[in-house]
């Protein structure tokens, strides 16, 4: 189970759940990927009536999303996709997931498959240029954590600068 899997919907206009909600249009087909125990995918289905689909390896918060969402597929989003899933969502969300990836852009590039035509690809990343780990390093300390910008599951740290150059190489371009 990922120290994410007890996670809660949060209302702070602040956090990345709350603004990426807000991307979302209502009834839209949306795919989670690394969707943990499901919450964000069933605030989705429950407050804007989305179809939701999950991507999750953690057999453990699989059982707990595959209660919450439509389908929850055990696929490696870095290795492909099902063919089945080509072009069904509205949406592929990554919601702090990237940074936990060997291969990101090879993962955009297999997550651009599952998009319709005029598909989204919405996602949330901790920012390495945090004021929180600029005064860590500062100060001479740099402590890995259970979660947050320096959880220590992190393979990548990024930045606006890397993300852009990363979603650019995958084909894609930040809007918003």
């Amino acid at each position: 189970m990922s120290n994410y899997s007890s996670s809660t919907f949060d209302e702070d206009p602040n956090t990345p759940w709350y603004k990426v909600f807000n991307i979302i249009r209502p009834k839209s087909r949306v795919i989670d990927v690394g969707c943990s125990s499901g919450t964000f995918g069933k605030a989705l289905i429950d407050r804007k009536e989305c179809v939701v689909d999950g991507v999750e390896i953690s057999e453990e918060d699989k059982k707990l999303a595959e209660k919450k969402l439509r389908k929850v597929y055990d696929f490696n989003i870095e290795e492909g996709i099902p063919r089945s899933l080509e072009g069904n969502y509205d949406y592929v969300y990554f919601g702090d997931v990237i940074e936990h990836l060997f291969r990101p852009v090879q993962a955009l590039i297999n997550a651009k498959k599952l998009l319709k035509p005029g598909g989204e690809l919405v996602f949330s990343v901790p920012n390495m240029s945090h004021i929180s780990a600029r005064i860590m390093v500062m100060s001479g300390e740099f402590e890995y954590g259970k979660t947050g910008v320096l959880d220590a599951t992190h393979l990548r740290y990024y930045t606006r600068n890397e993300i852009t150059r990363v979603c650019a190489e995958a084909g894609f371009i930040i809007t918003k």
